[in-house]
């Protein structure tokens, strides 16, 4: 099945790819992992069915970075000692790893790092 545009959103989000109305380069990209059934070049859809498993795969990172946004100001819970920062700096560095795979898979360099706001 061919990517949606959501899903294309996230990809140039994490890629730090300008909108597809802009760059029509970086949707080619996309398009191009597509299985040729579905206007790409591969024979199958496993690429797609991959990107779509890493884009799962940082959306969760996502999700568990908010549920730290809470805990960053608190410090302590309930005696609790929360090294929110630790953990938070953990799950950017992952999400940048899976940032990286996604790269790969589109064989592109992501232009900005999605998790700290840095162009490289």
């Amino acid at each position: 099945m061919a990517f949606t545009e959501p899903e294309r959103v996230k990809i140039r989000r994490y890629m730090g790819w300008a909108p597809g109305i802009t760059e029509p380069t970086y949707d080619a990209q996309i398009t191009r992992i597509q299985s040729v059934a579905d206007g790409g070049i591969m024979s199958t859809s496993d690429t797609e069915s991959e990107v779509r498993s890493v884009l799962d795969d940082i959306a969760t990172i996502e999700s568990r970075l908010r549920n730290f946004w809470d805990q960053m100001e608190a410090g302590k819970v309930d005696e609790l000692a929360i090294d929110s920062a630790r953990a938070t700096g953990m799950l950017r560095s992952e999400a940048r790893r899976l940032v990286r795979n996604l790269g790969t898979l589109l064989d592109a360099t992501p232009l900005r790092d999605a998790f700290t706001g840095t162009i490289r």
